[in-house]
C-alpha cells in the first residue's frame, strides 16, 4: 500500500464537501422536471416540493414535483390549476401554498393564491393574495401565518406586508418595510422573527437586511448582508443560523453566507458548488437545506451546516468500513470490505476544518496516525474516483 500523509487545509475541487468550516454540500438527483427557471419551492415534513417555473420567458408551467429524501427521487404530482413564474410559495403545517407571479404571459401579474394538500395531492383556490397582483415578490411563514411582500406590480416596486391566516383564509396588511421599495428579495424566519432583504431598491443591487418582528408588527434595520448586493438569491434558516446564497450581481454567484442574529454578523461558508445563478429555489427539511435548480441548471444538492449530520445519510453505501482499535492513542488500521485502487482519505476535526490527507490508497487496509493531532472526535470520508465511499467517525484518547 501507498500512502502520504498531508497536514494542511487543501481545498478539494472535485468532492462536493467542505475545506474549511462545518458546512457540507452533497450533489443530490437531478431536478425531474423540465421548468426549472423562476420556479418555487417549499417542503412538508420530510418531502420537498418544486413547482411552476418557465424554461423559457413566456413558457410558464403548472407541474408540480415532489423531492423524497429517503429515496433521492423526484416524483411528478397533481398539477396548479394555472401556470405560473416568479411566484412565491410557503408551508404552513402539513399544507403547501402558492400565489402571485405572473401568468397567461410575460409580466402578465396575479394575485391567484392556492393551497396544496400532499396526502390528497389536490390544490384549492383559496382569497386571492390581499396586495396588487405582482411578481418578484418575498415570502415566509411563521407562527401558523404565511406572509408576502415587495415585488413588482404594474406600478412600482413595493413595500408592502401582507399576513395570511390559513384558518379564516383571509388576509391582513401589516407594515409596510421601511424602504421605498424592494424586488427579488430574500426571506427566511426563525426564532419568531422573520429576515428579510437583498434584492432590487432605488439604489439597484442592494445589500440591506431587516428584522421583522410579527408579535408588534415592527421592523427594525440589521447589518448589511456580507457579501455583494443581488437579486434573485437563495435563502432559508437551520436552528438559529440563516443562509443566503446564489444570486444576480449582475454577474451569477454561488458563494453562500451565514447570518447569526444573536451578534447581528454574516459570514461566509462553502460556496454552493454548482454553476452560479440565480432564480434558484430553496427549503429546509430537518437540519439540512435544499437548493437546485434555477437559471443555469436544474442539478440539486443537500446543505449541512454540521458535517457530523451528514454520516447517517451514507450508511448505505457499497463500501464498509472498521477500525481496529477506536478510540486510539498512537495509531489505528482501518480496514474496507472492498479493496481500493487510488484512493484518498480526508480527515476533519471537529469544526470540520481538513487535518490529514492521505493519498494514493491501494489495497484493504489504510495505517492512521495520531502524528500531533490532539485529543478528540474525527470525521472521515474516503474517496475514490471522485466519488464519496465511504464515511465515518473516530477518536483519538490518550
Amino acid at each position: 500500500m501507498l500512502y502520504k500523509i498531508y497536514s494542511t487545509t487543501i481545498l478539494l475541487l472535485h468532492f462536493y464537501g467542505l475545506s474549511q468550516g462545518q458546512y457540507l454540500w452533497n450533489k443530490k438527483a437531478t431536478f425531474a422536471g423540465e421548468y426549472s427557471w423562476e420556479s418555487v419551492g417549499f417542503s412538508i415534513g420530510n418531502m420537498g416540493y418544486i413547482a411552476t417555473g418557465a424554461s423559457h420567458p413566456g413558457d410558464f408551467s403548472n407541474e408540480l414535483w415532489q423531492y423524497d429524501t429517503t429515496n433521492n427521487n423526484w416524483i411528478q404530482k397533481s398539477s396548479l390549476p394555472i401556470g405560473l413564474q416568479e411566484a412565491v410559495g410557503f408551508s404552513i403545517g402539513n399544507k403547501g401554498y402558492i400565489g402571485t407571479g405572473d401568468t397567461a404571459g410575460f409580466e402578465i401579474r396575479t394575485n391567484q393564491f392556492f393551497e396544496y394538500d400532499p396526502i390528497d395531492d389536490v390544490w384549492t383556490p383559496k382569497a386571492n393574495f390581499g396586495g396588487t397582483p405582482r411578481d418578484h415578490a418575498f415570502s415566509f411563514s411563521l407562527n401558523g401565518k404565511g406572509y408576502i411582500g415587495g415585488g413588482d406590480d404594474d406600478d412600482s416596486t413595493r413595500n408592502d406586508l401582507w399576513e395570511y391566516d390559513p384558518v379564516e383564509d383571509n388576509w391582513t396588511k401589516k407594515s409596510n418595510m421601511p424602504i421605498s421599495g424592494i424586488s427579488g428579495a430574500i426571506a427566511f424566519a426563525m426564532n419568531n422573527k422573520a429576515y428579510v432583504g437583498v434584492g432590487l431598491d432605488s439604489s439597484g443591487y442592494s445589500k440591506i437586511f431587516f428584522e421583522y418582528d410579527p408579535l408588534n408588527d415592527t421592523w427594525a434595520r440589521k447589518a448589511n448582508f456580507g457579501g455583494t448586493g443581488r437579486w434573485e438569491a437563495v435563502a432559508f434558516s437551520i436552528g438559529n443560523y440563516g443562509y443566503v446564497g446564489t444570486g444576480l450581481d449582475p454577474n451569477d454567484l454561488n458563494d453562500f453566507w451565514e447570518y447569526d442574529p444573536v451578534h447581528d454578523s454574516w459570514k461566509r461558508v462553502n460556496n454552493f458548488p454548482g454553476l452560479g445563478r440565480y432564480d434558484a429555489i430553496g427549503f429546509v427539511i430537518g437540519s439540512s437545506g435544499y437548493l437546485g435548480i434555477g437559471s443555469e441548471d436544474n442539478d440539486f444538492y443537500k446543505f449541512t451546516p454540521d458535517i457530523s449530520m451528514a454520516i447517517p445519510e451514507l450508511k448505505n453505501i457499497p463500501y464498509h468500513i472498521k477500525f481496529s482499535p477506536n478510540p486510539f492513542s498512537y495509531e489505528t488500521i482501518l480496514e474496507t470490505d472492498q479493496q481500493l485502487t487510488n484512493a484518498v482519505l480526508f480527515i476533519y476535526n471537529s469544526y470540520g476544518q481538513l487535518v490529514k490527507q492521505i493519498v494514493n490508497i491501494v489495497g484493504w487496509k489504510i495505517k492512521i496516525r495520531q502524528d500531533s493531532l490532539p485529543n478528540g472526535i474525527y470525521f472521515l470520508r474516503l474517496i475514490q474516483n471522485n466519488e464519496l465511499i465511504a464515511t465515518d467517525k473516530f477518536e483519538i484518547t490518550d
